[in-house]
């Protein structure tokens, strides 16, 4: 199991599959430590197709808050967003898109509906 570490726990895919498409890879993201794993999020990869689709990374089913033994993970404006934007963002070649579901992040939602959302990288 690979993966990489963030505030003292591993955050890594799992159940790694092909989508509906043989340029489409989903994977399941989990969070680890000594003891346990707790879901965290989907990400769906499409690698792109030529010479009209650019390639893009979607996340969701999103899990607001991840309850472990040791300390509760608030996934909204943590170290790990802010670990797996960057990350994808970086592998993305220029035309590529990320897509994100607020669904579970009330503050980011309403902004959004209401167009007052600044992005900041930091």
């Amino acid at each position: 199991m690979k993966g990489f570490v963030i505030d003292g726990l591993k955050i890594y895919s799992k159940n790694v599959s092909t989508g509906r498409f043989r340029e489409e890879v989903n994977l399941d993201i989990y969070l680890k430590n000594r003891v346990e794993e707790q879901f965290l999020l989907y990400i769906k990869i499409f690698h792109y197709r030529k010479p009209c689709l650019k390639p893009w990374v979607e996340f969701f089913g999103i899990s607001k808050q991840v309850k472990m033994v040791v300390k509760t993970i608030n996934y909204f404006d943590s170290s790990f967003e802010y670990f797996l934007l960057s990350h994808f963002s970086k592998s993305l070649t220029p035309g590529g898109k990320i897509f994100v579901g607020y669904n579970n992040d009330e503050k980011t939602r309403k902004q959004l509906e209401f167009g007052n959302l600044q992005l900041s990288h930091g």
